[in-house]
């Protein structure tokens, strides 16, 4: 048969036709897998958990271990994004030892629309703390990097305000010193198709972006939601949960704009913050269903799974990931962050109205507030 150009044009839509379908079929089996679609939740619990009320998504945690007491964000995400009201954020100081006391609001910026999300505390050797916090504002979209410094007894008093067109979409912080730090960019769109086609289609456009004192720069991108950070207490590497890759990312750092990949830990949730033990474990809190975790952040009133793990790690070795807390959304919906402290432990949510306090020796809490 000749070979004309109607059959030429009949070979190359088919092919391209296959090339579409494979290509298809390879993006749904990722977005399966990654997404948690597939997975099976079966409840674990580390021993009997109660509820620690007085809070609107307590979403991070930061831990003072010299003081046995925390910082602990609160703001209204849903009412911004889903309702248009004030985020109503706040900053909340814990007492470890004493889980039955109320939480503290230190009402760090009064007066203003302050939207508090990702935290971390510094201290230096002789003993002054600085508390970092992401402020996204009143809409949502004023993104800053508030530093407070701490006094003794909590109270907080704003030193320095850091903004800049680098902070697309800031989620959570590491502090370096009293006043460098990374921040991580869940995305590295700002408009809403760039985000829909960086959730669905998995494109990896976020980044960490550097503060260096004077300006912020990016030193790490190509990321598929980059979402916790945390520092060594060596300081020699960096870590950051990737969302929709189901990992966390282990850098090295040659120096404070030069991170070296140096491999990563594979996880079965999509990890959101993390935090490490005096022990050097590492706590992650996170979403074992991210169509399900996006459900409720569009504001439905659905469940979805929170999930947190303890991974035994150290540079160069092979990482252990024990599951400490499962659930299906039932008692805790969207746990993003978990704090060990001492035989006890504490989960926080993106949305949920308090904090959940569980034992990690099997026995009943010291205290349960409900």
């Amino acid at each position: 048969m000749p070979f004309t150009p109607d059959r030429l044009r009949r070979r190359i839509a088919y092919g391209v036709g296959l090339v579409l379908l494979l290509t298809l079929v390879v993006w749904a089996g990722l977005f399966v897998s990654r997404a948690g679609l597939l997975r099976e939740i079966r409840p674990v619990r580390p021993g009997p958990c109660s509820m620690i009320p007085g809070f609107t998504g307590p979403e991070d945690i930061a831990i003072d271990r010299a003081r046995a007491q925390a910082f602990v964000i609160s703001a209204d995400r849903y009412g911004v994004f889903n309702h248009g009201r004030s985020p109503d954020g706040d900053i909340k100081l814990i007492a470890l030892d004493h889980p039955e006391r109320p939480p503290r609001s230190l009402h760090p910026l009064p007066g203003i629309d302050f939207f508090p999300h990702g935290i971390d505390l510094w201290i230096d050797p002789d003993g002054r703390r600085r508390l970092f916090v992401i402020d996204h504002g009143r809409d949502g979209h004023r993104h800053a990097v508030r530093i407070f410094d701490v006094a003794e007894d909590g109270t907080l008093t704003l030193a320095e305000t850091v903004r800049g067109s680098a902070l697309i979409d800031p989620d959570d912080l590491v502090a370096l010193d009293a006043r460098r730090f990374y921040v991580t960019n869940l995305y590295g769109s700002r408009g809403g198709f760039g985000r829909f086609v960086e959730n669905y289609l998995m494109w990896p456009r976020a980044d960490v972006v550097f503060f260096d004192g004077n300006r912020l720069r990016r030193v790490v991108d190509s990321l598929a939601l980059a979402n916790g950070i945390l520092l060594t207490p060596d300081r020699r590497h960096l870590l950051v949960a990737e969302v929709i890759r189901n990992r966390i990312r282990i850098y090295r750092r040659e120096s404070d704009v030069s991170l070296v990949p140096e491999g990563s830990i594979s996880l079965e949730m999509g990890p959101d913050n993390l935090m490490m033990d005096e022990g050097g474990a590492i706590w992650v809190a996170g979403h074992p269903n991210l169509l399900d975790a996006a459900r409720r952040m569009r504001g439905e009133d659905h469940p979805s799974p929170s999930e947190v793990v303890r991974i035994e790690w150290k540079p160069g070795a092979p990482a252990r990931v024990v599951p400490v807390y499962r659930d299906r959304g039932d008692e805790l919906s969207m746990a993003s962050v978990a704090l060990p402290w001492h035989d006890t432990l504490y989960i926080g949510s993106v949305d949920a109205p308090y904090l959940l306090h569980c034992s990690l020796d099997g026995r009943a809490p010291p205290s349960r507030i409900r």
